[in-house]
């Protein structure tokens, strides 16, 4: 199980690289990210490897819901949001500590990762929409949802929504689709006999994506 939830972790990282970006940042574009005092594998993994990046692109502040926020130095407007979840309450006791935080601000760029693969399309649509509809009720426009499925291991998606296309206006959730994917390929070495692993991020319909003004 470790082995599985752990490969895609390089994936989600370059992901997050792409969406979590700051003209500011001296040493990184700061991330903050939900963590429980008992992370699942997947947690834990996707964490260490933000930790272990030797660029330091990404700077990480960690935060758990079920504990009270003690005050902080930093004061300034967070611009990006990483969420780990496993369950929809895990998104609700998250969120409120976030808007409860001096840095909490609606117009960051807020990334889901969902960390249980869904049986089925029908179960990841459900989830993906309230999601949006409750973000939405916090006026959080920027959000991207990542996801697999249990029968695909190996290939993450990307959903969000475009709230301006076709000249809608932003108060209701529509128009949800995917962007892109990361595909994670296996190959066994012919040499040491070891399963070398690499990562592709396809971005897909980009054609199709609706411009916002």
């Amino acid at each position: 199980d470790y082995e599985i939830d752990s490969i895609i972790a390089p994936g989600v990282l370059s992901l997050c690289e792409k969406y979590f970006k700051s003209e500011r940042a001296l040493t990184g574009s700061l991330v903050i990210i939900n963590l429980v005092p008992k992370p699942s594998v997947v947690q834990a993994r996707t964490l260490r490897s933000f930790n272990e990046d030797e660029r330091h692109i990404l700077a990480v502040m960690t935060k758990d819901s079920k504990k009270p926020h003690r005050s902080s130095r930093v004061q300034e407007k967070a611009q990006n949001y990483f969420m780990l979840l496993q369950h929809f309450d895990d998104f609700e006791e998250t969120l409120q500590q976030v808007k409860a935080l001096p840095t909490w601000n609606p117009l960051a760029q807020i990334v889901v990762q969902y960390t249980v693969p869904f049986d089925n399309e029908t179960s990841q649509v459900e989830w993906t929409e309230r999601l949006f509809v409750e973000l939405l009720s916090h006026d959080a426009l920027k959000v991207n949802v990542m996801y697999q499925f249990k029968n695909d291991t190996n290939r993450m998606r990307v959903v969000t929504w475009f709230p301006y296309h076709n000249n809608s206006c932003p108060n209701a959730v529509a128009n949800i689709r995917q962007i892109e994917e990361c595909v994670v390929d296996e190959k066994l070495h012919e040499v040491s006999g070891k399963v070398e692993r690499t990562h592709k991020i396809m971005p897909l319909n980009q054609d199709l994506y609706p411009k916002i003004p």
